[in-house]
C-alpha cells in the first residue's frame, strides 16, 4: 500500500522497507517505559539536569545505546514490512548487531530521524527533508 513511499535499508545483502511511526513509538514505550530515555540512548546522550532543567554544559555524549538502537531498527523494519504487506520476516536484533553495512552511529541516526518524525508536523518533516537535498 505505501511501499513506494517507504525508504529501504540493506541488511546482510537483503533490502528491507522501514518506517518509524506511532506503532513503533508504542513498542519503545512498552519496552523502555520512557520515550525520552530512549531518545537519550539512541543519541548517545547522558543528560545532566540542574534544578530540573537540562544542563547542556554538563551533559555528556557517548556511543549510542546498542540495545535501543538495534531494537529500534528491528521494529522499524517490522513496521515497514507490515505496511508493505510483505510476508518477509524482519531480521532480529542479533542479525542487526552482526551486519556490517552500517556503523552503530549510522543506525542510531536512522532511528533518531524516524523517532523525531513522530513529533514533527507534516510541514516540519517536509521542510527538514527538503533542507537535506
Amino acid at each position: 500500500m505505501f511501499e513506494k513511499e517507504l525508504p529501504k535499508m540493506k541488511i546482510n545483502g537483503l533490502e528491507y522497507p522501514y518506517k518509524f511511526d506511532i506503532c513503533v513509538l508504542e513498542k519503545v514505550q512498552q519496552k523502555y517505559n520512557d520515550v525520552m530515555q530512549f531518545e537519550y540512548g539512541i543519541r548517545g546522550m547522558i543528560p545532566a539536569f540542574k534544578d530540573g532543567v537540562l544542563d547542556l554544559k554538563e551533559t555528556r555524549w557517548t556511543v549510542p545505546n546498542i540495545d535501543m538502537t538495534c531494537n529500534g531498527i528491528v521494529w522499524m523494519i517490522q513496521e515497514g514490512l507490515e505496511i508493505a504487506g510483505s510476508e518477509e520476516k524482519a531480521p532480529d536484533a542479533k542479525a542487526i548487531k552482526r551486519q556490517d553495512d552500517y556503523t552503530i552511529t549510522d543506525l542510531a541516526k536512522i532511528v533518531f530521524e524516524g523517532y523525531q518524525s513522530c513529533f514533527l508536523s507534516r510541514t516540519s518533516r517536509t521542510k527538514k527533508a527538503e533542507s537535506r537535498k
